[in-house]
């Protein structure tokens, strides 16, 4: 690959807007699963002067303190879900991408493969004092 393809991928930026834990008893996450779903809200803003950048769900995984790569649910009932959609030059799109993760979290970090090295945003957790913000240029 052109090195200056390489570059390409520090022109996206990823920031972390908001971290809920919601239930959905219709699939079982309620006050009694040991599961539950963890709902990161992305916002995602492309600094490429071409269409090439694509977030979605799929581009983002959870590492938690018990568990090292949880991926994305396909889907989020948290609205407006993170939509895949390319991306132009100064444009963003925001929205809730979900996690089914196991209760009891004390640690969690959002990942995207979005950027190169990967991004790694430590999560603010409901209930918890560590930090959350963004990863970009």
């Amino acid at each position: 690959m052109p090195t200056a393809d390489l570059n390409l991928f520090d022109r996206v930026l990823v920031q972390v807007e908001g971290v809920e834990f919601v239930s959905d008893a219709q699939r079982g996450f309620d006050a009694y699963s040991d599961l539950q779903l963890l709902a990161v809200r992305v916002k995602v803003t492309s600094q490429l002067e071409s269409l090439r950048v694509r977030p979605g769900p799929d581009r983002f995984t959870l590492e938690t303190d018990k568990r090292p790569s949880i991926l994305a649910e396909p889907t989020c009932s948290k609205d407006p879900p993170l939509q895949k959609e390319y991306l132009k030059g100064g444009d963003s799109v925001s929205g809730w991408v979900a996690f089914v993760v196991p209760r009891g979290l004390s640690r969690a970090t959002l990942k995207s493969d979005l950027r190169k090295p990967f991004i790694g945003i430590p999560l603010s957790l409901p209930g918890s004092s560590a930090t959350s913000g963004g990863w970009g240029p």
